[in-house]
């Protein structure tokens, strides 16, 4: 878990006067390392608390800058294929071992696309300076936290709510309060328990005009329609195969690997194919 904060067109007097409370506010999502990116002019202001997994090595900080074009990103999650990845897409000059390199050198060649090729968790904000824009990202099924904020002409965004409401107090959504206590129900899709503030919604991208100050948000990813009939000996022999591929990829790190357990069939089945009996 790592954890970031993105402040665009904010007011630079402020985050100069609470650079130390951002770096402070998300510390306990990365205690590894604070890294800040500022850009000269003030627009653009980037800090990430990392808690290392993948390549421990100083290099693989964040925000981390691909120098042959100058984008930028932050990055929060896993990603299970990137060493496939790296393998098959050749010419590229690695600098670092991490998955943060291998999104950040996708996304030169694919631009969005690039966010098909990935098989993790992950939520991540790249800053495009070709383009001018501003790209956020958020995994299929929504593991990873990402929100922001849009006033005026400013955006933030962060992995947490509170990181923002440090920036930017927000009123609470007394709806989305009541709807919790009443119902039980927690939020999803866009909305939160503060008013203004939005998650962005699984297996979405929002780009962010730098130009235009203008945000587009669009669904890369969908549940697939008319999935194909199976009997119930296939079910369990993909869910069986499913299971032990998911557990084999999520091993994959360069510091010990723990598993909680609940006794429960789920856990209990984690820790069988973890221990490398399940085949």
């Amino acid at each position: 878990m790592c954890g970031f904060i993105g402040l665009i067109n904010a007011d630079t007097e402020k985050v100069r006067q609470k650079k130390e409370m951002l770096t402070a506010v998300l510390r306990h999502r990365g205690p590894d390392n604070v890294s800040v990116f500022a850009e000269n002019s003030g627009r653009i202001a980037l800090i990430h608390n990392r808690l290392s997994i993948i390549d421990l090595n100083k290099e693989a900080n964040q925000p981390m800058i691909d120098k042959d074009n100058g984008n930028i990103i932050v990055f929060n999650g896993e990603i299970y294929n990137y060493t496939a990845l790296k393998q098959e897409f050749g010419g590229i000059r690695w600098r670092t071992n991490s998955d943060t390199e291998v999104i950040l050198k996708l996304y030169a060649r694919l631009g969005n696309k690039a966010v098909g090729r990935l098989n993790g968790i992950f939520a991540f904000a790249i800053y495009d300076k070709a383009r001018n824009k501003i790209v956020l990202c958020r995994d299929r099924f929504g593991v990873k936290p990402l929100y922001y904020l849009t006033r005026g002409n400013s955006l933030i965004f962060a992995s947490e709510a509170k990181a923002i409401l440090s920036v930017a107090p927000q009123p609470v959504n007394l709806r989305s309060v009541y709807e919790y206590i009443e119902y039980g129900e927690l939020c999803q899709g866009p909305k939160t328990f503060f008013e203004n503030i939005h998650s962005l919604p699984a297996a979405h991208i929002m780009e962010y005009s730098l130009s235009s100050n203008k945000a587009v948000l669009k669904r890369y990813w969908d549940v697939p329609a008319g999935a194909k009939d199976l009997r119930e000996e296939e079910f369990a022999e993909e869910a069986f195969y499913l299971l032990k591929d998911s557990v084999r990829l999520n091993m994959v790190s360069d510091v010990e690997v723990a598993i909680s357990l609940s006794s429960g069939i789920d856990s209990a089945s984690i820790f069988h194919f973890a221990k490398g009996s399940g085949g």
